[in-house]
């Protein structure tokens, strides 16, 4: 598609005999850089063909095992940021959600109280989970220079085990035990926001980095998508939910 821009007509007078020269000065060969720029977008592929099509289709081995291991460790990790409150309330503090009745009110009981208090240990140890994650962000880079990639990924996979196993256990299910298992868990927090984009950009061309991290994150969404609902049922099906 080709817009016209309009045409200039320059007139001026010369001579005695009224004569007019006419000058017509035409653009309607340029196209103004906006217009430029959205026949360009428009020539573009979508986003959703350049990750679904393009880019799982580019992409080689090292690349898949990448987006594995990252997939097996967002769920891991993603449900425990979306339920920890309620393990705090209903498994540390042995208390019970509101329920509203079938008019809408609802009064608050001493089993609810016990799990609102839950609920807001729940978010101190996410604000545990966090400072861990930033700690352990500085020694990063120094651990994986000495010890490798490899070792670096076994010691977060290693915590993450030590902090979500005692959760099947009551015995373990006590508050400073449940505050030391949020701190564990930002090992693997840290780990995964830095090691898979890192590899990424070693096992890729430079052309490809940006589609393949378009990829990686893609690969993020759909493992919070899949473990959140199983792990609601889980939780339901265990009686860790009010």
């Amino acid at each position: 598609m080709t817009v016209e821009s309009p045409r200039i007509s320059l007139k001026t007078s010369t001579g005695s005999d009224g004569e007019r020269d006419e000058l017509l000065l035409s653009s309607s060969s340029v196209l103004p850089k906006e217009e430029k720029r959205k026949e360009e977008k428009k020539k573009e592929p979508n986003v959703f063909y350049q990750i679904f099509i393009v880019g799982f289709a580019r992409m080689n081995r090292t690349v898949f095992r990448i987006c594995i291991l990252f997939l097996f460790m967002n769920l891991a990790l993603s449900p425990w940021q979306v339920f920890v409150g309620d393990y705090f309330g209903v498994n540390i503090y042995h208390g019970t959600p509101i329920v509203s009745d079938a008019s809408g009110s609802a009064s608050e009981t001493a089993d609810n109280e016990r799990y609102d208090q839950g609920v807001r240990m729940g978010s101190l140890a996410t604000g545990i989970f966090n400072v861990v994650t930033m700690i352990y962000s500085f020694v990063l880079p120094f651990l994986e220079r000495h010890l490798g990639t490899k070792v670096v990924s076994l010691i977060a996979h290693f915590t993450c085990a030590l902090g979500l196993i005692p959760c099947a256990f009551p015995v373990f299910q006590n508050l400073p035990t449940a505050l030391i298992m949020s701190g564990l868990l930002g090992f693997l927090n840290a780990t995964m926001s830095t090691i898979p984009y890192a590899a990424l950009g070693i096992a890729t061309s430079d052309e490809l980095s940006g589609l393949m991290i378009g990829v990686l994150n893609t690969v993020q969404v759909v493992s919070q998508i899949l473990s959140q609902p199983a792990a609601g049922e889980v939780m339901s099906l265990s009686g860790s939910t009010g």
